[in-house]
């Protein structure tokens, strides 16, 4: 959970490829240990991370998916920390975008999409692309 935080901090930084890093190594322990608070922490981070990147459709499925846990779609400090963000996402997209981006992020298996979400971290750290393939 401490990785997910500094990854929050250092996207709000500005310090993409830190961030990366830090949500990547959360991912990691959070599967390791089967620790789902941790996880949902580096969920939402990596959301944030896709709003930055300008990967709009990709940040609003995995919020969809993240939302899906009581822990995120109840929590006051998640909402604060990605709903303005999302919220501004959404508005620069057509709305049948944004329904079926949702509709896609909420019918993903969640073991699915942290193992995929950890190889493309890994890719783009290893490469040091600017975005999430």
């Amino acid at each position: 959970m401490a990785l997910a935080t500094l990854g929050l901090a250092s996207c709000e930084l500005g310090d993409i490829f830190h961030a990366r890093t830090c949500f990547s190594e959360a991912l990691q322990l959070a599967a390791i240990h089967q620790d789902l608070a941790s996880l949902m922490y580096a969920l939402i981070g990596i959301t944030l991370l896709l709003t930055e990147l300008g990967l709009r459709e990709q940040a609003i499925a995995l919020h969809a998916l993240a939302s899906r846990y009581p822990m995120v779609a109840n929590s006051c400090w998640f909402n604060q920390v990605i709903g303005s963000h999302i919220t501004a996402v959404e508005v620069t997209m057509p709305s049948e975008d944004v329904s079926l981006a949702f509709a896609r992020g909420r019918s993903r298996d969640s073991i699915d999409a942290v193992g995929k979400l950890k190889v493309e971290l890994a890719d783009t750290l290893r490469t040091g692309d600017s975005v999430i393939a």
